[in-house]
């Protein structure tokens, strides 16, 4: 397609408001935000010629546009830093819906610290693009963004990747494709939130047809990872859009995964995350006991908490690899056994209390009939 860049900043349109709260207090505001297109004249694709046959993003998503577009949050305190580090964020929903203003985890938390966020749009799937054509859009989002690093004042040494679920996939994959001018990785690291990062073993593990029912995540006509994929199922084209596939050339990567995830396995992480053990790649696995999907949402969680200190850990330039429990690994089942048997026990101790204040009032209104006898009617 033909493309083009944009320097003109856009105005605010709908939809595009949604961190607008978060990023001033009563007494201050912590950064400024400016949208620019960058990347422009996308040709509208014919739903008449598509590989896939889908066009229509329904009412969920994003419109139409031959643009695709980038905030840029800089705060307003850059801290100690000489320039300023940036997370690259991806959104996620399911490479059809959702917008770059949307994020499970803190913008406003990180842009109070002094770290510069980025979050851009790519291509969607009901649109008629593929994986590949997304991950060429965040290439491009990265080349726009370190064109303007001098005027921005950040740190394109010190730039972190990070999307949740299907913005996981996405920029787990940039961070461990995209090059500088010299050859070198453009990232420093990648924080997958949730992101599939294995498309082969996701089907052939039975996850798509068998352990996920109902998901739309078969290679086949009508579903997601057809469409992904441009209508080619084959083991090639699986495995070309798979950030597992390419962990020679991976950079430090944090996993943060419910345990009980019913939309992507968390088997798919621990198997990117084997590999990464293999290449010698500094990693950690933060797998969240008992959580499903979608667990970061609401900031003051324990999920939340738990992604907040290991992304700040993360940008600090902290170590990522897994300190083995001397417990025998099993030292957060334990403690989440003992949250949930402390949290059934109090509502054990509840449910007695209102039992007792119901049984005294039943009590106390019971009354004598005329014979003497009680008169139990009024229960």
């Amino acid at each position: 397609p033909a493309t083009g860049n944009s320097d003109t900043p856009k105005p605010p349109r709908d939809g595009h408001g949604v961190l607008a709260p978060l990023l001033s207090s009563s007494t201050h505001i912590v950064a400024n935000k400016t949208t620019y297109a960058y990347k422009t004249n996308i040709p509208r694709r014919d739903a008449n010629t598509s590989k896939t046959g889908e066009w229509d993003c329904g009412g969920m998503t994003r419109e139409w546009s031959d643009e695709l577009l980038m905030d840029v949050y800089l705060p307003n305190k850059r801290g100690a830093f000489a320039k300023t580090p940036v997370l690259f964020h991806v959104h996620g929903g399911a490479w059809r819906v959702g917008d770059k203003s949307v994020a499970g985890w803190s913008f406003h938390y990180f842009l109070e610290r002094g770290y510069a966020i980025v979050s851009s749009q790519y291509s969607f799937t009901c649109y008629g693009f593929e994986a590949t054509e997304m991950n060429q859009d965040l290439s491009e989002a990265y080349d726009f963004m370190a064109a303007h690093a001098t005027e921005w004042n950040i740190d394109l040494d010190r730039v972190t990747s990070i999307g949740d679920s299907a913005g996981g996939h996405l920029a787990t994959w940039s961070a461990y494709t995209k090059t500088k001018s010299d050859g070198s990785a453009a990232f420093a690291s990648a924080f997958n939130i949730y992101g599939p990062a294995n498309f082969q073993k996701w089907d052939a593990d039975g996850y798509t047809s068998g352990g996920s029912k109902g998901m739309p995540w078969e290679c086949k006509p009508g579903k997601t990872l057809y469409f992904l994929t441009g209508g080619d199922c084959s083991d090639v084209k699986l495995l070309k859009i798979s950030p597992s596939n390419y962990v020679a050339t991976a950079v430090p990567t944090i996993s943060f995964h419910g345990t009980m995830d019913s939309l992507v396995p968390i088997d798919l992480t621990y198997d990117l995350h084997d590999r990464l053990d293999d290449n010698g790649v500094d990693n950690l696995v933060i797998d969240v006991q008992l959580a499903d999907h979608v667990l970061d949402f609401g900031f003051n969680g324990l999920p939340q908490q738990l992604l907040r200190y290991s992304l700040e850990r993360l940008l600090s330039g902290g170590e990522v690899k897994d300190e083995k429990d001397p417990a025998g690994g099993f030292t957060g089942l334990w403690i989440t056994f003992a949250i949930l048997f402390g949290a059934c026990l109090l509502y054990a101790l509840m449910l007695r209390r209102v039992h007792m204040v119901n049984y005294k009032r039943r009590t106390n209104r019971m009354t004598a009939g005329p014979s003497g006898d009680l008169d139990l009617t009024v229960l």
